[in-house]
């Protein structure tokens, strides 16, 4: 059986709305090294077979990438998302 995550690297998926009009999709990713500590933790150690890491996935890019910093006993990451609404380059 394939893993639920197969075929991609560890991504979310972003939207942002602007007056109900959706006007950015997005994805960001993570570094390999928190990927592997979050996996090798449970939940997630009980799955097994990951097979798509940010160096084989067809859509990474170094610059999708969020910094994640350690917060007690998880993460924190903020990200700021900037459009432009009305396409006018401003």
């Amino acid at each position: 059986m394939r893993p639920q995550w197969g075929g991609r690297t560890t991504h979310i998926h972003a939207m942002v709305h602007v007056a109900n009009d959706r006007v950015l999709t997005t994805q960001v990713m993570f570094d390999e090294a928190l990927n592997s500590t979050v996996y090798a933790a449970a939940p997630y150690s009980a799955h097994t077979g990951r097979d798509t890491f940010n160096d084989n996935d067809n859509i990474y890019a170094e610059t999708m990438l969020m910094k994640v910093v350690e917060d007690g006993d998880g993460h924190l990451s903020v990200i700021n998302f900037s459009v432009d609404a009305d396409q006018d380059g401003t």
